[in-house]
């Protein structure tokens, strides 16, 4: 058993004014100062710390090696880990000129990992690494070495923890409740296995190459660093099984409709096309197994009962399939390169959470889709074989989720829930203007809103939009807390056909000092985003470092209503839609400069954001307060 114990340990107390951090320094250590180093390279002067975390900010110049941060060295022993709180400035930030052709496009913007040197040249694909990626704009991803982790990314604080295991290296990570793929704060999800990176030193690095798009310019905040030695007992399997030996397949397993011999290959068949079948903990979430396919008439399925998730492999082809309510199995993706061939053997990762169903081989992924809940059975895990040559060699069942070693135990980051309903309008009765509707009033803009008949219309249309961001807002007497939901459904029916939608909620202070989030829906953009704007201090250079967004791809349609609520302190704003976390800032990560709002109203906008709204509907305006 290791003796835990953490060895670098940086929460970033300390201000500095960015470009002030580059050169190599004693590393925040609870061990020996003198062992560990921090090294900043940052050749456009762009790294500071402020308001208790580091700030990595925009650059013109975009490219590695530019601005990045390393700890280390440690020693690259089993055990050894790090975990690293993120909060990416944008999740598809990419070059202009990066456009995405394929499934195969990767546009990397941040790596945090582990590597052998201290500022490697392409840190996205070398080491041990997570590596956000643009995909295809609308929806970013996170790559776990190499492998997809999460589709669809959002722009909310992450848990990003890696950990050196005997003979591969275990990526996890953890989020808000609500951000699919992932688990809350007080565990961490197993999302990959990945082989181990060169070298008997590492440093942990966390490295940029662009952030932002089209001159928008955002920084990313990295909220804590550590680096520990672990006991590994919390990332063993649920169950191991070594399947080669003499003699037939016997308990915990059960055989039907044949028989299954243990042999130095593996397991395989001898008569008929036998099931076979092992216990497994409902908790069970990836299973890794050898297999060999000796012949061209191999062929087998592994399914994986407590997530209704099953792999079926044949030499030069692998499906993914998962099970429905009606207890029937559907292909959800297929693959015929990147497989197992005759006569070959293969690592395959069958994963599967409440989000996810991954298919991996040899540590790449050939089948994926991202799914609502899948339907389980009963709590086993099934093999089954379909025809001769088809062999299991080792069989490993993992957990989804795990406990969090004591060294990276952080209080979680700040969200908060109203518990008392304020004030509520469902903008019943008669069709009039929304400032004759008390307590409602005007603060803002030269638009109009319409109420009745149980909705808000912002008086619009196609040929006569929105003239520019309008506010209106119901006074509220809590400055430092407020929960507010209300239900927007975009202008229109359909894409392409000229509507845009900007309606939203804002935090309003003063006119010197609010906030608006709104949806942005474009025919320009096959997208969509939730955007934050911060207005601070009298003025809003709309170009700069003001405005922030998170993509949210084909969740926000032409006339499809979704909730869009906003839970604030003043300073830090956690936005869901939907109920799903999408963006979280503080507002001293958009404008240094920003002090908390003191909130003295809450209310809706149709905001301009390259365009106008054309109409978009409000309904059921919640507001809740504390206690």
């Amino acid at each position: 058993m290791t003796t835990e114990r953490c060895v670098i340990k940086d929460d970033f107390s300390a201000s500095a004014v960015p470009g002030t951090l580059s050169g190599d320094h004693a590393a925040c250590s609870p061990d020996d100062r003198s062992r560990y180093r921090r090294r900043v390279r940052d050749l456009d002067g762009v790294i500071g710390i402020d308001h208790g975390a580091l700030r990595i900010g925009w650059s013109p110049n975009a490219g590695w090696q530019r601005a990045s941060i390393a700890y280390g060295p440690v020693s690259a022993a089993p055990g050894v880990a790090a975990l690293v709180r993120i909060e990416h400035a944008l999740p598809t930030s990419k070059l202009d000129d990066e456009v995405w052709a394929g499934p195969g496009d990767v546009f990397p913007s941040l790596a945090v990992g582990f590597y052998g040197e201290d500022h490697p040249v392409r840190p996205d694909r070398s080491g041990a690494a997570f590596v956000f990626d643009a995909h295809d704009g609308a929806n970013a991803r996170l790559l776990a070495g190499g492998s997809v982790a999460l589709e669809r990314v959002q722009n909310v604080v992450f848990d990003l923890a890696i950990v050196r295991r005997r003979d591969d290296v275990a990526y996890l990570l953890a989020s808000y409740e609500g951000v699919p793929g992932a688990v809350d704060f007080d565990a961490l999800r197993l999302v990959a296995l990945g082989p181990l990176p060169d070298g008997d030193d590492w440093w942990l690095g966390i490295h940029s190459r662009v952030l932002g798009e089209v001159d928008y310019q955002v920084d990313a905040r990295v909220l804590a660093v550590r680096v520990a030695h672990v006991d590994l007992a919390f990332l063993e399997p649920l169950s191991r099984f070594d399947l080669t030996g003499r003699g037939q397949l016997v308990e915990p397993w059960s055989v039907t409709d044949g028989e299954v011999e243990l042999g130095p290959r593996g397991a395989g068949a001898v008569r008929n096309e036998p099931v076979a079948t092992v216990p497994v903990e409902h908790s069970a979430s990836l299973v890794r197994a050898q297999v060999e396919l000796a012949g061209p008439a191999a062929r087998g399925a592994i399914e994986l009962g407590p997530r209704g998730a099953r792999a079926l492999l044949r030499p030069g082809a692998a499906t993914l399939e998962q099970r429905d309510a009606q207890d029937q199995w559907h292909r959800a993706s297929h693959a015929s390169t990147g497989t197992i061939g005759i006569g070959q053997t293969g690592v395959v990762e069958l994963l599967a959470d409440d989000h996810h169903r991954r298919l991996r081989i040899n540590g790449n992924d050939v089948a994926a889709v991202l799914c609502p809940p899948a339907f389980g059975t009963e709590d086993s895990l099934a093999i089954t074989y379909e025809g001769q040559g088809f062999r299991l060699r080792t069989l490993e069942v993992y957990p989804g989720v795990v406990a969090r070693p004591a060294s990276f135990v952080l209080d979680p980051p700040w969200d908060g829930a109203g518990t008392v309903e304020v004030f509520r309008d469902t903008f019943d009765g008669p069709l009039q203007p929304l400032d004759a509707r008390a307590p409602w009033r005007h603060r803002m803009g030269a638009g109009r809103f319409i109420s009745g008949n149980g909705r808000l219309a912002v008086d619009a249309t196609r040929e006569r939009s929105n003239p520019g961001r309008t506010v209106y807002a119901v006074d509220w007497d809590d400055p430092d807390f407020v929960d507010v939901a209300v239900v927007i459904q975009p202008p229109g029916t359909t894409r392409g056909t000229g509507h845009m939608g900007r309606g939203g909620i804002c935090l309003w202070e003063s006119p010197d000092d609010y906030v608006v989030v709104n949806f942005w829906l474009d025919d320009a953009f096959h997208g969509s985003s939730i955007s934050m704007f911060v207005h601070a201090n009298g003025s809003e250079p709309h170009w700069h470092h003001d405005a922030t967004w998170s993509n949210a791809g084909a969740r926000i349609q032409p006339g499809v209503a979704k909730e869009l609520r906003i839970v604030s302190d003043g300073d830090h704003i956690v936005v869901r839609l939907a109920g799903e976390p999408v963006l979280w800032r503080r507002r001293t990560d958009i404008r240094q400069d920003a002090d908390a709002l003191h909130m003295t109203a809450v209310g809706l906008v149709a905001n301009w954001e390259w365009g106008d709204d054309t109409g978009s509907v409000f309904r059921d305006f919640v507001l809740r307060g504390r206690a």
